[in-house]
């Protein structure tokens, strides 16, 4: 009888246990599909979300030089030219670590002050408690934010600023693009189609 208990109770304890690696099995496997259906989502983003950056940057390359100012064409071109740097290498890989996403973004905010005439100024604070090196996110994710802070935000308004602010609270990463813009909804003259065909 001791016998038979030790079996059933084993038998019992591997059924459990079979079931409880299968659960786990199953639930690893959804949280995987959906890994994979959001990077194939933003992936498909990205590929709409470059052009559109280097449409845009190409404009004003194109205004500068059509302005002769030679000085400030060759810098905004040197600016441009270290931003794509930055893109091309970001866009071959579906994380980043958080100091590549930084000095991307320092190259974009240093490109818009050219475009902007230094209309604006713009801090970038990284936590202290932040490994910038070792933790990773998507490529481009912030610089969309960034573009929105700098045409709907401090565009047009004398002494704009943006703050980008690189935290971790709670084991999650925080990021805060801070302006002191009018905002988007602020703006009288905003129609819904600009927010409808913005990036």
């Amino acid at each position: 009888i001791k016998q038979q208990r030790v079996t059933l109770f084993g038998t019992i304890g591997v059924s459990m246990l079979v079931l409880i690696l299968g659960w786990l099995g199953i639930k690893n496997y959804k949280a995987r599909q959906e890994l994979s259906q959001t990077q194939l989502n933003f992936k498909l983003l990205q590929t709409q979300m470059n052009p559109h950056f280097m449409f845009n940057a190409l404009n004003e390359i194109n205004a500068s030089l059509g302005s002769n100012d030679s000085k400030n064409s060759s810098k905004y071109l040197t600016a441009y030219s270290k931003l794509m740097r930055s893109i091309l290498e970001s866009s071959s890989h579906e994380f980043v670590s958080i100091a590549a996403d930084i000095s991307l973004i320092s190259n974009y905010l240093e490109l818009q002050q050219l475009v902007h005439n230094h209309n604006f100024t713009f801090d970038v604070v990284v936590s202290e408690e932040l490994d910038t090196h070792f933790l990773q996110m998507p490529p481009m994710l912030t610089q969309p934010y960034v573009e929105n802070a700098i045409l709907h935000g401090v565009n047009g308004v004398s002494e704009g600023h943006i703050q980008m602010n690189y935290g971790l609270e709670d084991d999650t990463v925080h990021i805060q693009i801070i302006d002191n813009g009018k905002g988007v909804l602020a703006s009288e003259n905003h129609s819904g189609n600009e927010l409808h065909t913005s990036m």
